[in-house]
This record gives C-alpha cells, structure tokens and sequence, in this order.
C-alpha cells in the first residue's frame, strides 16, 4: 500500500526498511534476489543468516494467528489504526488518519487518501466495510469468524458514509475498540481482489498461499 503508512513497529515504510521487514519475516523470495546482487568473491561483509520454521499457509490474516503468521502480516498488510511500540504504545493513525467518536458506541473515521492495493487499485470505505463485513468476519459461517470471536466481539456492522469515511458501530461501549482496530487482524484487504476471485473463500486463500520450504531447504545466505 501506500509507502507512508506505519508498520507494526511504527517506522515508516520505505524501500529499506521494506527489505528489511521482509528479511525479518522470512519471506524467501527476497533472499535470492539479494543473495545474487552482491558478488560473493567481492563482499566482505559479515554473513547475516535468518531461519525460522516455517512460511504461513496463507497471507490472509484471519486464516492464522501464530507467530509464524505475525512474522508477515506486517510485511504486506496494514492496519486501520496502530500502536505506538517505540513510544508510549498511543494508538496512531495508519489507514485512517482522525476519528470522531459520533457517540459511545458509534466510531466515524476518515480513511487516509491515495493508500494503493498491491493491484493498483486506491483504497475506498468499500474495502473497509467489506474487510470488517458477514462475509469474512461477522457470520458464523465466515473464514474469520474465530477471529472476530477472539478480536471484534463488540463489533456491530460498519457503514460505508462515503468513498473516505467510514462508522464502525459497536454493540456496546468498548472501552479499548481503538486498541482492538490496531491489532493484527484489523486489516484491510481488496473487496474487488476478492470478487476477481469468484468472491469465494477457498479460491481467495488459495490465491494467498504461500508454499512452504521441505525441511531440507537449505536458505541462502543474505550479505548486510
């Protein structure tokens, strides 16, 4: 999305700290590409060398809430709103820039402009309500159900206001909802990635697979 945004860490994302989030995370694609800009005959430098378990299964965030899935998501997703982990953990803007509370239990908040999808596409309070929406968190029968038991069970419904403003409508006064749209799961994704998809789910999470390294993978090791 757009390269202004805060990551986890509340550092903003340019095109090294990209790589080096990307190299923290364990996303194996980037390793070779770096690996084979440095010549190895030439490079001094100490070898830096990361291994980690596994690759998630799957880079939708509801599918999994592990560390090997937290690894990533921070990589290749952004929050609606998050902490401030190298201050005083305040919730910041991200994906929304201000926020109103209308009423105890009504959240309007206005979405940062320009924010672009991996597809190109701008971001719209679309993407937002879909995201938050029956069809992938709020019903039971929803791939993320279990999340929203464990993360948004205050969560209502969200209306869409206009194409930059959004109201999450909560079913009581949740005294920590803004910390809640900070966490891991409160992404946004693509309503329109998901419908070129065939709005179905399993073809949605296969488009999102991420295939794991067999255990005799050995990973090449990245110059610093």
């Amino acid at each position: 999305m757009s390269d202004t945004l805060l990551t986890g860490l509340n550092m903003a994302i340019t095109r090294r700290t990209t790589l080096l989030m990307g190299a923290a995370a364990g996303l194996s694609v980037f390793v070779p590409a770096l690996s084979a800009s440095a010549d190895d005959g030439d490079d001094k430098r100490p070898e830096l060398r990361i291994a980690v378990q596994q690759n998630p299964v799957s880079q939708e965030p509801v599918d999994a809430a592990s560390n090997v899935a937290f690894r990533n998501n921070y990589s290749i997703h952004e929050t609606v709103l998050a902490l401030d982990m190298r201050g005083d953990f305040s919730v910041k803007p991200n994906l929304e820039v201000s926020w109103t509370w209308v009423s105890p239990t009504i959240l309007e908040m206005k979405l940062r402009p320009g924010v672009i999808f991996h597809d190109g596409r701008e971001m719209t309070s679309e993407d937002v309500a879909f995201s938050f929406g029956p069809e992938r968190l709020l019903n039971k029968d929803a791939p993320g159900y279990p999340t929203y038991r464990t993360n948004f069970t205050s969560l209502d419904h969200v209306e869409v206001v206009d194409p930059l403003t959004v109201r999450f409508i909560t079913k009581f006064q949740d005294p920590i909802f803004l910390q809640r749209l900070a966490s891991y799961a409160a992404v946004v994704i693509s309503k329109d990635a998901w419908q070129k998809n065939g709005g179905n789910w399993t073809t949605w999470r296969r488009s999102r697979s991420v295939p794991a390294p067999t255990r005799s993978r050995a990973m090449r090791p990245m110059k610093m």
